[in-house]
């Protein structure tokens, strides 16, 4: 067999749940300080190499993944793995709720004077910690290189559904309330299949990794008081159950900026089994169920002579930022409202879009570097985004480039941007379409629409 014909895959996993004390958890505006693991968080990593050139993936039990994080990775790479380079580099998040927060920088935070709680572990240290144990999960999969056919197959099980709410007067909001006498319906659609690739060693068949990219981020118990993967923790037992204790899942997020895994119009009674620890549970089994059903209903496979194409782009998107009067009024409102006083939900809203008007008229910046990857295995594309991306965006992508088995992944590269609504949701308003939680407005949804499609074609350019 000529193996540089052949695509070589590595998979490593290791535990990033920081550890020495307590942490504050990130992902809601409440301070929610635990020491308590209800289930560790892991890096999880594949390493694909063919005719001299090598990725580097890495899906993390995350919110999101920081430019601080991506940074120290790389600083770590350098020094421990030969030729490695950072563009090859791919990290991605799968949005818990329960984790650390590994975010240094004051520019991209929503909220100042917060900072860590007392007596809890820096920011600075998780990031410390969930780097070496990236480290260490991708030099394990470089030392686990073997010769490998990738099976494709789509499962059509229901996680993620719109959460944002359309009301008759033509405004919106996430989780908006659908018992209003003025509620039209939801604003989008559900996510859509479960895409999944699944590695085999060519020589003795045995599975080695799952590759399962959801339309549904890991916020089934988002409100946890605990350390958890959510729904991962759950899908990946039943997976390793069934499949084998080695097989490696990467557990990667497709678009999902205007889904979550609360369904709101269809749960009924059975509404409260649907959230928190029970709700993670029950959504992380359909998901590994799919996982294991679908190895048995492969669409295509590919080992010999596969096309394996890879590029990197960091590129300038348009910074959402405000006029002069827009940042005088913010300065007066935060001068006049402090911190002490924040506490309701609008509150904090209100003071995070006046900080991010302050921070960003300030910083005379109009544009904010975005880091995009394209990875081709035969006719799959992978093709990420730094965002929590609206679906509707992702949907264009894959209409424009029939050509390709089109996998859309957000959260992932070198920094998050926050979310990308598109400009019906920006008119409607409500969370995820304000200018504190999005770096960039529906202009730069369409730039990375543009540049996501252009780089999808490049890759069947021979």
């Amino acid at each position: 067999m000529d193996t540089d014909s052949v695509i070589k895959a590595g998979w490593g996993s290791a535990d990033i749940t920081p550890r020495g004390g307590k942490i504050s958890l990130v992902g809601q505006w409440e301070v929610r300080v635990t020491d308590v693991i209800k289930d560790p968080i892991y890096a999880n990593a594949m390493v694909l190499q063919s005719n001299g050139r090598r990725v580097i993936w890495v899906a993390c039990d995350l919110c999101v993944i920081s430019q601080s994080l991506s940074d120290e990775v790389k600083r770590l790479l350098y020094k421990s793995l030969p030729g490695f380079t950072g563009d090859e580099l791919i990290l991605s998040a799968t949005h818990i709720h329960t984790g650390p927060n590994t975010n240094t920088n004051p520019f991209t935070t929503l909220l100042d004077d917060r900072g860590d709680p007392p007596d809890t572990i820096p920011s600075a240290e998780c990031c410390r910690q969930a780097a070496v144990g990236i480290e260490a999960a991708v030099l394990q999969a470089v030392s686990s290189l073997k010769p490998s056919r990738f099976d494709f197959a789509v499962s059509y099980t229901i996680t993620g559904v719109s959460r944002r709410v359309s009301y008759m007067d033509g405004t919106g909001a996430m989780y908006g309330d659908i018992k209003k006498p003025e509620f039209m319906g939801m604003e989008g659609r559900d996510g859509g299949p479960i895409q999944i690739l699944y590695a085999r060693d060519i020589v003795s068949g045995v599975l080695t990794g799952v590759i399962a990219a959801v339309p549904c981020t890991a916020q089934a118990d988002e409100m946890g008081l605990y350390v958890t993967a959510d729904y991962w923790a759950a899908a990946r037992d039943v997976i390793k159950k069934n499949l084998g204790e080695d097989v490696c899942v990467l557990g990667l997020i497709r678009s999902a900026g205007d889904l979550s895994p609360h369904t709101m119009v269809d749960g009924g009674a059975l509404i409260e089994q649907l959230y928190g620890a029970t709700g993670a549970v029950d959504m992380g089994r359909r998901i590994g169920g799919a996982v294991v059903k679908s190895a048995d209903d492969i669409l295509r496979s590919y080992s010999l002579d596969t096309v394996f194409k890879h590029v990197s782009v960091t590129t300038p998107l348009p910074l959402w930022t405000c006029c002069e009067q827009g940042y005088e009024e913010a300065k007066a409102y935060k001068q006049s409202i402090g911190t002490a006083g924040l506490g309701p939900l609008n509150d904090m809203m209100a003071y995070s879009t006046a900080l991010a008007k302050i921070k960003r008229y300030e910083s005379g910046q109009t544009e904010y570097p975005a880091n995009f990857h394209a990875l081709r295995i035969g006719d799959v594309v992978f093709i990420t985004n730094p965002f929590e991306m609206y679906i509707e965006y992702a949907d264009r992508i894959r209409a424009a480039c029939p050509e390709a088995q089109v996998i859309d992944v957000q959260l992932a590269g070198d920094d998050c941007l926050g979310y990308m609504p598109t400009q019906k949701a920006i008119e409607a308003g409500g969370y995820s379409t304000k200018i504190f939680s999005c770096f960039s407005d529906a202009d730069g949804g369409e730039k990375t629409v543009s540049l996501s499609v252009a780089l999808i074609k490049d890759m069947f350019r021979y």
